[in-house]
């Protein structure tokens, strides 16, 4: 079943609305420009961190001893992640010997609300929006919140989704053995590669909890909590395990002991990881593309909120010219790309005065490649003007 609610908002009201919404406009403006600066600072220093590193980390040092020739250089090992330890859900009495993660995941089967808006400009300025609620049944490990529900969910619906009983829990071996070293926490914890537990019905026997004895049922390698898993109701739960067995691993790091720790430097650290055999070479290549990545993204975002803060500063002009609604739409239009070239000419001078900071030969560059696009725009517009009429002496105007 939908619900769809019609509002209705004046040209005055909008007016008002668009006016408020100027100062929030500067404020993305100015927060724009912080964010261009520091990305480009950020950007370099890693750069320059890695390259550092690059030339300094001890590649393929064996792990089945630990090197005092190695003691606090920059190390590049593979090797086998592995744990003696047997990890347990004691709610579930599920174990795993030689595991180096145990999860649970749980499920309810829940209400989810979905809306869909359309606004339509009326004459003389004012705004029609309807807004269609719908409502679908899933299967979501987030408890979902229905009292957040429109006025008709909630309703139809009664008291909509019961709190879970149980959630998700990751359980983490206590030491990781890697050779004759052990891994911090930081590098267990970018271990992944969970794989499915297959359950029992020895499993479900297990079970010591009293809250969940007699409630469950296996059904499609899960514990389900409900009367019927082909026909799932409301409040259903149903949950799985995974686990991460002995794992293939590469990084760089510092050598601390018969530990690692990040390597520090004047501008940043450096902790590569990644799952598989992996050389020294390709993890450094690899954080490489991910600065550049993140420093696009950064330069993106910055340009959007410039983009964006003077849009909302310009908006009174548009809504002024909803008046007649095809009038107001063309002026939206022209603030939209008025708002992005204004913003790219912004984001390319912040850019260029990072670098003057942090990498100058760079940003002296750009900034003659900015001053030489503006002459020969000059110019190309001068020659799209018609030439000046001059008079000869008798007074007839020419063309000069």
């Amino acid at each position: 079943m939908a619900f769809t609610e019609v509002t209705n908002e004046s040209w005055f009201s909008r007016i008002g609305s668009s006016i408020r919404g100027i100062l929030f406009g500067i404020v993305l403006f100015v927060v724009a420009f912080p964010l261009l600066f520091w990305n480009e600072g950020r950007a370099v220093y890693r750069a320059k961190t890695l390259t550092e590193g690059r030339g300094m980390v001890v590649a393929d040092v064996p792990n089945d001893s630990v090197g005092p020739e190695n003691e606090g250089k920059l190390v590049h090992m593979t090797g086998t992640a592995n744990s003696e330890e047997t990890l347990t859900d004691d709610s579930f009495g599920i174990s795993v010997d030689n595991a180096l993660k145990l999860a649970r995941r749980v499920e309810m089967y829940q209400w989810q609300e979905n809306t869909s808006t359309n606004s339509k400009k009326n004459l003389g300025g004012g705004k029609t929006t309807e807004t269609e609620y719908s409502y679908e049944k899933i299967w979501s490990s987030d408890e979902i919140d229905s009292s957040g529900f429109h006025e008709g969910g909630r309703s139809e619906y009664g008291s909509g989704n019961p709190p879970m009983p149980y959630s998700e829990s990751e359980f983490v071996s206590n030491e990781v053995g890697f050779g004759a070293f052990k891994l911090s926490d930081s590098q267990v914890g970018q271990i992944y590669g969970y794989e499915s537990i297959q359950l029992s019905q020895e499993d479900l026997d297990r079970i010591s909890d009293e809250s969940l004895q007699g409630k469950l049922t296996l059904a499609n390698n899960s514990f389900y909590q409900g009367r019927d898993p082909t026909s799932p109701q409301i409040g259903d739960l149903r949950t799985t395990f995974e686990y991460v067995g002995p794992s293939e691993i590469s990084f760089v790091y510092q050598q601390t002991g018969d530990t690692f720790q990040p390597y520090t430097l004047d501008k940043g650290n450096i902790q590569l990881f990644s799952m598989g055999t992996v050389g020294a070479e390709q993890l450094f290549t690899q954080a490489e593309t991910a600065n550049n990545m993140l420093t696009w993204l950064l330069r993106l975002a910055g340009f959007v909120l410039m983009s964006a803060g003077i849009g909302l500063v310009l908006r009174p002009i548009a809504v002024l010219g909803d008046v007649v609604p095809f009038i107001g739409g063309i002026v939206g239009a022209g603030i939209m790309f008025v708002s992005a070239i204004i913003a790219g000419a912004f984001t390319l001078v912040t850019i260029a005065i990072a670098w003057l900071a942090f990498r100058p030969l760079f940003g002296i560059a750009l900034i003659v490649v900015a001053i030489g696009l503006i002459i020969l725009a000059r110019r190309f517009i001068k020659k799209g003007k018609p030439a000046p009429a001059v008079s000869k002496p008798d007074g007839i105007p020419v063309v000069g």
